[in-house]
């Protein structure tokens, strides 16, 4: 049986020679050593590599590749490959709705491109919130800790979201907000710690600043939604959310910040 060098191998497979390497790390494929160094691989393991990358496609982990190939039965392999269809069948679901957030995103920043604040009225959604932070120390609530790690997997279209008492004092709280129809839609869990947010009309002001640390905490966003407030003659109606679409780090002292403000009006 002819054996190649590492190189020509996965040349004629159509693969690079660091995964031949890792895959003979987990004893998916095996080659042997020459006097002159060189590791040699069969012809023979062509079709053992080519049903590996089969199962690579299908998500496989390559732990579970060997006993698949060498121990399982044709049962016990289609009950696997079933389960790792149902799984690539919930990531195509959050993928397309990952896109459409995105698609919103895209929108919203074209439209801020130019401007660091701008502000319209609209009939805000119904909104679930879950409390998780009082913005020095995580809440103990046991009831957050439940439902956390299935909220946080559908970041971003679950966005952190602040909670605003009041814009005159520091009354506030983080956590995380998303539409009750994409919750609904996706079964993300609620229980009695998660605050429900009827629908109502909304003024929202968006803004996309530099915050500088050494400054009162987001001084220029609050600041704005103030002066547009009391500019239209309004009063908010109930808690204030500002809702983070990005944060990015400039360095120690500066950040970008991009989101709104939902304020509830009558």
């Amino acid at each position: 049986m002819k054996e190649y060098r590492i190189g020509d191998y996965a040349y004629y497979m159509g693969v690079t020679p660091d995964l031949l390497k890792h895959y003979e790390q987990f004893g998916l494929v095996s080659s042997s050593a020459r006097e002159n160094g060189y590791r040699y691989y069969p012809f023979c393991l062509s079709g053992k590599l080519l049903e590996c990358m089969k199962l690579r496609s299908y998500g496989f982990p390559l732990r579970d590749m060997e006993e698949i190939l060498n121990k399982d039965d044709m049962e016990e392999v289609q009950k696997k490959l079933e389960g790792r269809i149902e799984e690539i069948r919930r990531r195509q679901i959050f993928d397309q709705a990952l896109m459409e957030e995105y698609a919103g995103f895209s929108r919203w920043f074209g439209r801020m491109r130019d401007k660091k604040s701008d502000w319209h009225v609209e009939e805000g959604e119904e909104m679930y919130f879950l409390p998780h932070t009082n913005g020095y120390d995580f809440l103990e609530d046991r009831r957050i800790y439940e439902v956390l790690k299935d909220w946080v997997s559908w970041m971003p279209m679950v966005k952190s979201c602040k909670q605003i008492r009041s814009l005159e004092k520091e009354d506030y709280s983080w956590g995380l907000i998303v539409p009750a129809e994409l919750a609904r839609k996706h079964g993300i869990p609620l229980n009695d710690a998660v605050r429900y947010l009827p629908r109502r009309k909304v003024l929202i002001c968006d803004f996309r600043d530099i915050v500088r640390r050494s400054e009162e905490e987001e001084r220029l966003p609050n600041r704005y939604v103030r002066e547009t407030m009391r500019r239209l003659g309004l009063e908010a109606a109930g808690s204030i959310f500002k809702v983070l679409l990005m944060y990015s780090q400039i360095d120690q002292e500066e950040f970008w910040q991009y989101g709104f403000f939902a304020v509830p009006i009558e």
